[in-house]
């Protein structure tokens, strides 16, 4: 693979995951693909040892594991949209997306969005179903795919923008020339913003098309430490305010004060909603906190295996 330019690059941006970035490289590394890839991991001045373990897998692997190994955390500096960092220096066709504290299930993975994008060049943005990985509600379950994901052009970004459609930010999987041609666009809209993987997800839409695939190859952990975590309620509540106010400011400057104001009207009806919006359910201690006897079972599973065993397994589910 040395001696090859790579046709897909992994941007992984990690910050204090030393018990998550094991298992995180670990599922980039089981790819089987037909062609080269390359990871390209950010991590942003790690005190926890992080950054030990990205230095013995690129030890490993350097004609595959790239890293940027920060000094200074530049977040607390008052930097957003870390993952630009990897992105300038992206040789791939297409880019895939995983942050450190998430992970890959299926060892098919890159190969199936890759075929997919070869043959559809109409879709800018293809991601997939996803697990949740739970430690609150100590569940381990699939989150489930929704049958109206919508198909017409653009029509994503607006639903995207209303709280209707969540960006699976592990799954994200899109051609490096769109991003190139939507670039300053996006990074003028991450200014100031808690997130940058929604704005990416945004402008992608508006480029072209979004496939959802009917299938599970990734893992959102859901942790202490997280940013939606519940067991912060004022570092959540801060985050869903700051989110919302750079959400306003990205409707503004892409001319779609009409969705915007559609998502505000939703929230301050007096109607009774069957339900609100899935990006804040998401968010919701409560929708988080509902058990079953088997995301139970699979989650005492998964804290019980090994790290390559459980990958290999591809998490019992499949």
């Amino acid at each position: 693979m040395s001696d090859k330019i790579p046709l897909v690059s992994v941007s992984c941006i990690t910050y204090n995951h030393v018990n998550y970035i094991r298992e995180c490289i670990e599922g980039f590394l089981m790819q089987k693909t037909s062609f080269p890839f390359e990871v390209l991991i950010h991590d942003d001045a790690s005190t926890d040892g992080t950054a030990e373990i990205i230095q013995e897998y690129q030890a490993k692997y350097p004609e595959i594991i790239k890293p940027i190994l920060r000094k200074e955390n530049l977040y607390s500096q008052g930097v957003r949209g870390i993952n630009r960092f990897n992105f300038e220096r992206v040789q791939g066709k297409y880019i895939a997306l995983c942050e450190g504290d998430d992970f890959w299930t299926d060892p098919k993975k890159l190969q199936i969005q890759f075929d997919f994008m070869e043959s559809h060049p109409e879709y800018s943005l293809c991601m997939h179903g996803r697990y949740v990985l739970n430690y609150i509600a100590k569940q381990y379950v699939c989150q489930k795919i929704r049958n109206n994901f919508p198909s017409e052009e653009k029509e994503f970004a607006r639903q995207l923008m209303m709280g209707k459609q969540l960006h699976l930010t592990q799954t994200m999987f899109f051609k490096t020339a769109d991003y190139r041609t939507k670039e300053s666009d996006i990074w003028r809209d991450t200014k100031d913003a808690p997130m940058a993987d929604t704005q990416i997800a945004f402008h992608l839409a508006l480029a072209g098309k979004v496939k959802l695939l009917k299938k599970y190859m990734a893992t959102y952990r859901f942790a202490p430490g997280s940013i939606t975590c519940p067991g912060d309620k004022f570092k959540r509540e801060d985050f869903i305010k700051q989110a919302r106010i750079a959400m306003k400011k990205m409707a503004d400057n892409n001319g779609c004060e009409d969705w915007w104001s559609e998502f505000e009207r939703q929230l301050n009806s007096p109607a009774k909603m069957v339900k609100p919006p899935v990006s804040y359910r998401l968010l919701s201690p409560i929708y988080h906190a509902v058990k079953t006897p088997y995301g139970r079972i699979m989650f005492r599973k998964y804290l019980k295996s090994s790290v390559n065993k459980r990958i290999r397994l591809r998490l019992w589910i499949h």
